[in-house]
């Protein structure tokens, strides 16, 4: 659990992301590891946290990656997600 990368995703402004887009990226956020910033939730945990369809879900992680703010790697049964590849963002409020 990364509070840290979860409080980074959850400042991040609505110029940035939508709120759907930032309900999927906190929950990728909220089981990644501190220090390579990976996650590996499954589609369904993300939709329920956003409360979307898998679907939908798998929409947004899509959009999540073209913007830059995460990196998906998709493996045979697997997929892992990198949140902020280029770098956390630092917090606008404290």
């Amino acid at each position: 659990m990364s509070v840290h990368l979860l409080f980074a995703a959850a400042d991040l402004s609505p110029r940035q992301v939508t709120p759907l887009q930032k309900l999927a990226l906190m929950k990728i956020a909220d089981s990644a590891d501190d220090q390579t910033r990976i996650s590996t939730p499954t589609l369904q945990r993300i939709a329920s946290w956003a409360g979307v369809s898998e679907n939908q879900a798998d929409e947004i992680v899509c959009e999540l990656a073209e913007s830059g703010l995460l990196a998906v790697d998709r493996h045979e049964d697997e997929v892992s997600y990198q949140v902020f590849p280029d770098g956390v963002p630092p917090l606008r409020h404290t």
